[in-house]
């Protein structure tokens, strides 16, 4: 995923979303695994960013729970690297090689 500035605004309920390189809502058991994850960026929204991880819970979703996000290259992403809200369980990070994430600690350059 490479250079993601497409801004979407917001429609039927959802937030405007723009930027991101890969975005994930309330998954669960997933992995994300061997990506290269550079250069998206649009303007700060939820989304913006190389790969998030986020709870689904104020659309009527799920939390994201069980899922892995390992061993990705992820550089010069605007708002960070790495974004997880921080909900949901067992939610791993492990040996992504990256400069910045939201929660700090979640790169292991």
């Amino acid at each position: 995923m490479h250079g993601n500035n497409k801004f979407c605004p917001a429609a039927e309920g959802a937030p405007p979303l723009s930027g991101g390189g890969i975005v994930l809502v309330g998954v669960v058991r997933t992995r994300i695994t061997d990506n290269q994850v550079n250069d998206n960026s649009s303007g700060g929204t939820l989304a913006s960013s190389g790969i998030v991880l986020i709870s689904a819970a104020l659309t009527g979703g799920a939390d994201e729970s069980h899922n892995t996000v390992a061993d990705n290259d992820l550089h010069r992403n605007q708002r960070a690297d790495i974004v997880w809200d921080g909900s949901g369980t067992d939610n791993r990070f492990i040996d992504n090689d990256c400069a910045s994430s939201i929660p700090p600690g979640l790169c292991h350059p």
